[in-house]
């Protein structure tokens, strides 16, 4: 599951070189966080708590796999939250995580809302404040690539992003 502002495509250059140097058999599946690539874009900030991403991980394992199969969960920043909690809400279907530089937040106190819990406010108001339009790719390439992290990112994962990130539109 990938970091907020990229999306499933990203992965594809990593998963490549790793088939390429002869690592892993497994079935790999990458998913749109809500708001980004192609998934829908609630525009309600309480679509984004982290009970629903983390919810929208542990349905996608009990869709794509067998009651008897688990998976290796795989997570960057808000998709290491996602991960992690997914594997709490159904561990039976997790047999390892695997989560870099995830954000961790102290969970609400008893009693609060999970949906209004600060740490996903923060993010969904980042996501909708997002640039919604470029004139052209070239001009989304280079306005990512002027920022991090974009500006660290290798050439095949910044066209994986921009491909799977973005859509040409009239």
């Amino acid at each position: 599951v990938h970091a907020t502002s990229f999306c499933a495509e990203v992965w594809g250059p990593a998963w490549r070189a790793a088939r390429a140097a002869g690592l892993g058999a497994r079935r790999v599946l990458a998913i749109d966080q809500r708001g980004h690539g192609r998934s829908d874009t609630p525009s309600e900030p309480s679509a984004y708590a982290w009970t629903r991403v983390a919810g929208d991980v542990a349905g996608v394992l009990a869709e794509e796999f067998a009651a008897e199969d688990s998976a290796i969960l795989v997570g960057h920043s808000s998709g290491g939250t996602a991960v992690l909690a997914a594997a709490a809400i159904c561990p039976e279907r997790v047999a390892g995580v695997a989560v870099v530089e995830p954000v961790l937040f102290e969970p609400p106190e008893p009693g609060v809302d999970a949906d209004s819990f600060a740490g996903s406010r923060l993010f969904a108001e980042r996501a909708l404040k997002r640039r919604a339009r470029f004139e052209d790719r070239a001009a989304a390439r280079a306005a990512l690539q002027s920022r991090f992290p974009y500006s660290g990112f290798a050439t095949s994962a910044l066209d994986a992003n921009l491909d799977g990130g973005f859509e040409v539109t009239e």
